[in-house]
């Protein structure tokens, strides 16, 4: 994911690492500070996306854009791109976005730039 995310244009000063544990302080101590996100990989059961439908049906869906807004969203559209979008999420947000190099030549930054002044397709 650090591969990619630079190559993206995120700044080399960003990186993913492995978390063992949550709740754990000895093995949270081998996680660097600061840690911008986390992004949780589990398991979908049938269950799982039954309470997930369940739980967003009663959901008005987020369509925010434009330099107004605080947080950057992207709305998953394929299966299997949960991480991809946790990703996205991760270094579109927070202090991690001041990380996004500026190049129009970036990629990220591009993508980024549409979606916070309100062009939603990218």
């Amino acid at each position: 994911m650090t591969t990619l995310i630079h190559s993206l244009g995120v700044s080399p000063s960003l990186a993913f690492h492995d978390v063992f544990s949550i709740d754990d302080p000895e093995l949270l101590a081998f996680v660097p500070r600061p840690a911008h996100a986390l992004l949780l990989v589990f398991p979908i059961s049938r269950a799982y996306e039954r309470f997930r439908q369940e739980e967003d049906a009663s959901r008005k869906e987020y369509s925010g854009s434009g330099p107004d807004e605080e947080v950057v969203w992207f709305k998953q559209t394929i299966r299997n791109a949960c991480g991809l979008i946790g990703l996205l999420h991760a270094i579109c947000n927070g202090d991690a976005r001041s990380e996004i190099r500026g190049s129009h030549s970036s990629c990220l930054s591009s993508s980024w730039a549409r979606r916070r002044w309100g062009t939603n397709n990218i």
